[in-house]
């Protein structure tokens, strides 16, 4: 298991390089891709300015925008950390009171980005910057990820059609947390058994996580 550490330094420039780079933002997140060299130095950062929810993974070729999922996928792993991110925008949060919107926790959409890098990218590890300034490592359990790739293979689902089958899941899992905890500023426990989960306040300074990294030929090999 490879152990990874991002400075407080790293951290907070990928953070303001939106602003740095646009002075008026749209109420949109920021997406991106970040990989590291094997001294966990930045080596490449791709931005997408234009991510709104799950747009970016509908790609097709009949328009002429550069999607950000045609960027994510785990090259040379033999010599790179890849990692996918979200920069949540405040604006987006205060007008948006759909699918249970929060400052301070990832919302539903970054699990379903999580799970779909993964089974159709092959990038396991997403972090999360949320309005409140909390970070969130979040990436899928082995279990998990195995019994997505399974039916993926078996099934031969298309990633549109897996995106449908996890937001029912999600918003299932988010509704019942709702009811049961009168809010939804924390997290719903049964993410738990899906995701393994890092979060750092705001004032954590560098973190620390173990980089996962699962090997989609082991199920190609069990089927």
């Amino acid at each position: 298991m490879v152990y990874i550490k991002i400075t407080e330094k790293q951290l907070r420039s990928l953070q303001s390089l939106p602003t740095s780079l646009n002075t008026s933002l749209i109420c949109h997140n920021i997406s991106g891709v970040m990989i590291l060299n094997k001294a966990q130095e930045i080596k490449q950062i791709v931005l997408d300015f234009q991510a709104y929810h799950m747009d970016e993974l509908f790609s097709t070729h009949k328009n002429n925008k550069v999607h950000l999922s045609e960027h994510i996928k785990d090259s040379d792993s033999r010599n790179n950390y890849t990692f996918t991110f979200e920069i949540e925008n405040a604006l987006k949060n205060s007008t948006s009171k759909e699918f249970f919107t929060s400052f301070s926790i990832p919302d539903i959409f970054q699990w379903i980005k999580c799970v779909l890098y993964s089974v159709y990218r092959n990038v396991y590890n997403h972090i999360v910057f949320t309005v409140s300034g909390n970070i969130f490592v979040i990436s899928m359990k082995k279990k998990y990820f195995q019994s997505l790739l399974r039916n993926k293979y078996i099934e031969k689902i298309k990633i549109k059609d897996m995106y449908h089958i996890l937001m029912r899941q999600f918003v299932d899992i988010y509704h019942n947390h709702k009811i049961n905890t009168k809010g939804s500023t924390n997290l719903p426990t049964e993410l738990n058994e899906y995701f393994v989960i890092k979060k750092f306040n705001k004032d954590c300074g560098n973190i620390s996580f173990d980089y996962i990294n699962h090997n989609p030929m082991i199920v190609k090999v069990c089927m």
